[in-house]
């Protein structure tokens, strides 16, 4: 579970069309905007986001069934989104810690089985990830300020675990195309 608590200072927007999904938001704080997007045909969709803090951002739009997506931020002015379209099975989430830190995932195959997760603790650091094939694996950590990351996985069975400790990393995209496996560890003046 990521974060605890209810509170009615801030509204989300649901939009569901399809009968077994679930979604749950809570948000504590002021100024916090939940976007939970279902569309029909997205059976069997989970989504869940816990907002602690003030002006976070978040976007969950699920336009097929069977996928799972959780957003968790504590701080202030966050943003998060994660894009699920495609076959079933993909697996998103974000955990953000801090300010002004952007995470976007998108999950969008026509096989899939994909697991994207993305953790930023500190202030404004940037991950963006994009997978398109099948059975893929993405682990990004973030720890620090200022650091940005963004991967493609274009084809099948890849994995990545990619981690950020300092400020102002980056490095260029990060593309697989199948069957790769590679991790990155980047430390850093904090």
């Amino acid at each position: 579970m990521l974060l605890g608590s209810t509170q009615a200072l801030a509204s989300p927007l649901l939009q569901s069309r399809a009968g077994s999904n679930s979604v749950y938001v809570s948000q504590v704080g002021d100024s916090n905007l939940s976007v939970v997007r279902q569309a029909s045909g997205s059976d069997a969709s989970t989504a869940s986001v816990v907002q602690n803090g003030d002006d976070n951002d978040s976007l969950v739009d699920q336009r097929t069934g069977g996928h799972t997506a959780g957003i968790g931020q504590a701080g202030t002015g966050n943003l998060a989104s994660i894009l699920q379209d495609g076959a079933s099975g993909n697996v998103a989430q974000v955990v953000q810690t801090g300010s002004q830190n952007q995470a976007a995932i998108s999950q969008m195959a026509a096989t899939a089985q994909n697991t994207a997760v993305a953790i930023q603790t500190g202030e404004r650091n940037v991950a963006t990830v994009d997978q398109t094939g099948s059975g893929n694996s993405t682990l990004l950590a973030q720890s620090g300020n200022d650091n940005q990351m963004q991967v493609g996985q274009l084809g099948d069975s890849n994995t990545l675990i990619w981690t950020q400790t300092g400020s102002n990393l980056s490095a260029p995209i990060v593309q697989m195309q199948g069957g790769q496996t590679l991790t990155i560890n980047q430390l850093g003046i904090r």
